[in-house]
């Protein structure tokens, strides 16, 4: 499935990557913990607080929080 997101850019540019959605909050740190301190080069999740994204591989993918969705939702027309 292919979504373009419009909104008010903070760098100039345009990017596409596969998208990775939680339904809970996202902590970055747990998350990229991992990553920063033991060198995972894949870059798994390590927040165990957050089931939709623990241990699955989050390089080169857009990390997007239900509650960001939800916003952008609602700034829809028609929704």
């Amino acid at each position: 499935m292919s979504k373009t997101f419009k909104g008010r850019p903070v760098t100039p540019g345009a990017v596409q990557a596969e998208a990775l959605v939680s339904h809970g909050g996202f902590n970055t740190l747990a998350s990229y913990q991992m990553a920063l301190m033991f060198g995972d080069k894949q870059v798994k999740c390590g927040d165990q607080n957050n089931p939709d994204l623990y241990k699955k591989p989050m390089l080169g993918k857009n990390v997007i929080p239900v509650s960001l969705i939800l916003i952008i939702l609602y700034k829809l027309p028609g929704f």
